[in-house]
């Protein structure tokens, strides 16, 4: 289950990819970014339903088609895919292949696939390498993120060493 935003957010990269917008990643755990600008974001609810068998609800938005001034009027820095794009794709054609591609990666996934999947979010993770603040219960951790681990968990290299963080419990900012 925590690995389910990263596997999502993945399938929306190749499929954006694959309708030429290219240089789209990933923030840590649900967030699109290009060139350190927000393109969208995920959000997936979940529910059990009988011992080991989730409801799941995965939600994504990305900014299409926006003005200059309806970008400026966003709190943090943001884009649309008309600003990065040669050619803006419809908005129905841009729904039908993020869907197809989300599902498909979803129907696709096993276990075995954890190390590839750790290896893509690494290679597109928009913070990778970078300083960071992780914020938590209210403290402010420095840190450098280190990308995630298996489970899908950020892992941040601190001054008390490697130290790993669930989506639920925490903030990440650059720093």
């Amino acid at each position: 289950m925590g690995l389910l935003s990263i596997l999502t957010g993945l399938a929306l990269c190749r499929a954006l990819t694959d309708l030429g917008y290219e240089g789209i990643k990933l923030k840590w755990t649900n967030y699109l970014y290009h060139q350190n600008k927000k393109l969208g974001g995920i959000l997936i609810e979940s529910r059990p339903v009988t011992g080991d068998q989730y409801f799941l609800a995965i939600g994504f938005g990305i900014n299409v088609d926006m003005s200059t001034d309806e970008l400026a009027a966003i709190e943090q820095a943001a884009t649309c895919l008309n600003k990065i794009g040669n050619e803006l794709v419809s908005r129905n054609q841009i729904t039908l292949e993020t869907v197809d591609q989300v599902l498909k990666d979803i129907q696709a996934f096993s276990e075995d696939d954890i190390p590839q999947l750790v290896n893509a979010f690494d290679a597109i993770d928009a913070l990778r390498g970078m300083p960071v603040n992780v914020l938590s219960s209210g403290q402010i951790i420095a840190a450098t993120n280190a990308g995630i681990a298996p489970t899908g968990q950020l892992q941040v290299e601190t001054e008390q060493g490697m130290m790993l963080f669930s989506a639920a419990d925490i903030s990440l900012r650059r720093a």
